[in-house]
C-alpha cells in the first residue's frame, strides 16, 4: 500500500462532489440563459409593437449575474476551466500539487468572503422585506438569493477541487494543443 492510497477515496469523493454540483450549475446557467434570450426576444418584440416592457432590465440583470455564478461553479467543476498554468507546468509532483492548492486556496478565500457578503446581505433583506427599486415590485432576497446560490456552487465546487487536490489527485492531463 502506497502512502497516497487513504486519500484516493477522499480524492475520489471530492471529485465526483466537483462534476455533480457543475452539472448542475451548467443545468441551472442554461435555464437562466434560455429565461434571459426569451425575455430579450419578448422585450424587442413588445418595443417594435410599441408596447411598454417594464422591468426587463431589472429582471435581466438578476438573470445575468445568477447565469454568470453558476456558468464559473459549472465550468470548474466539470473540468472546463481556464487555466493559466505557466508556472505549475513548470512543477512536478508534490511541488505542482501545493501550488495548485494554494491557488485554489486563495481563490476559494475570495469566493467564500464575497458569499459572507452576499449572505449578509440576503439576510437583511429577507428581515426587512426589501423590494426592489424598478417598474416591478421584485422582493430583493430574490435575486441577492440566486445569486448567492450561484455563488456558494461556485465555492462548494472550488472546495471539493482544494480537497482533491490536497488528497494526491494528479492534476488533470492537458489536451494537446492546450494553450497555458
Amino acid at each position: 500500500m502506497t502512502a497516497g492510497a487513504p486519500a484516493a477515496p477522499v480524492a475520489r469523493a471530492a471529485e465526483r462532489v466537483a462534476r455533480l454540483t457543475g452539472t448542475l450549475s451548467i443545468g441551472v446557467a442554461m435555464l437562466g440563459l434560455a429565461a434571459l434570450s426569451a425575455l430579450f426576444g419578448a422585450a424587442i418584440v413588445m418595443r417594435l409593437a410599441g408596447v411598454a416592457a417594464p422591468g426587463v432590465d431589472d429582471i435581466a440583470s438578476i438573470l445575468l449575474a445568477a447565469v454568470f455564478a453558476f456558468a464559473m461553479a459549472g465550468a470548474e467543476g466539470r473540468g472546463e476551466h481556464l487555466v493559466v498554468d505557466i508556472l505549475v507546468r513548470r512543477l512536478r509532483g508534490r511541488a505542482s500539487r501545493l501550488w495548485g492548492g494554494g491557488v485554489r486556496a486563495v481563490t476559494l478565500g475570495c469566493v467564500v468572503y464575497l458569499a459572507s457578503g452576499l449572505w449578509s446581505m440576503w439576510v437583511s433583506v429577507m428581515a426587512t422585506n426589501q423590494m426592489m427599486l424598478g417598474a416591478l415590485a421584485i422582493p430583493r432576497a430574490l435575486p441577492v438569493g440566486l445569486i448567492l446560490a450561484g455563488v456558494a456552487a461556485f465555492a462548494l465546487v472550488l472546495a471539493a477541487r482544494l480537497v482533491e487536490s490536497l488528497a494526491g489527485r494528479p492534476p488533470e492531463p492537458q489536451e494537446p494543443g492546450h494553450v497555458a
